[in-house]
């Protein structure tokens, strides 16, 4: 792999990854010129002009490694602000599938308590409701008084419908 080229593999899969592409090149304030489902083609907006005077462009591939997990590829038409671009947009596009990864999972058992699905908030334990934007966290077994995920039809702890 060449100074200009990078990979990030993410445990998504190809379409949610091409929308985290998207989102993390549209916060950095960049405008994708050329794309398909798997292919963006990138005018890199922090530094418009490279060393001699040629525009800075960052291609980003996605190739299916599974179902479940897809290679993203990075490469810079410019080796010295190429780089720096092509280091910011690996974060940027990391932080939007860690932000998606985070979006699915119904809730995230933590040792400090629960993550809220809709908006992330990090909620005390035994939280049956989000303090932010309501949405309901746990469900209590009306049997057992258990706490159960949302979407639960019977209780984990003794079996009872909810």
């Amino acid at each position: 792999m060449s100074q200009h080229e990078a990979e990030l593999i993410a445990a998504l899969p190809l379409s949610e990854c091409k929308f985290a592409c998207q989102k993390a090149i549209e916060q950095l304030g960049w405008k994708i010129q050329d794309g398909n489902d798997a292919y963006f083609k990138v005018k890199e907006g922090i530094f418009s002009s490279g060393f001699a005077g040629n525009p800075v462009t960052l291609e980003i591939s996605l190739e299916d490694q599974s179902p479940r997990e897809t290679r993203i590829i990075f490469q810079s038409s410019n080796l010295g602000f190429g780089s720096i671009n092509t280091n910011r947009c690996k974060k940027a596009i990391n932080s939007a599938i860690e932000q998606i990864k985070l979006a699915s999972m119904p809730f995230v058992a933590m040792a400090e308590g629960l993550v809220c699905p809709t908006c992330g908030k990090l909620l005390p334990p035994g939280a049956r409701f989000c303090d932010k934007d309501g949405t309901p966290i746990l469900r209590v077994c009306p049997s057992c008084n258990a706490s159960n995920t949302p979407g639960a039809q019977f209780c984990a702890n003794c079996g009872e419908r909810i």
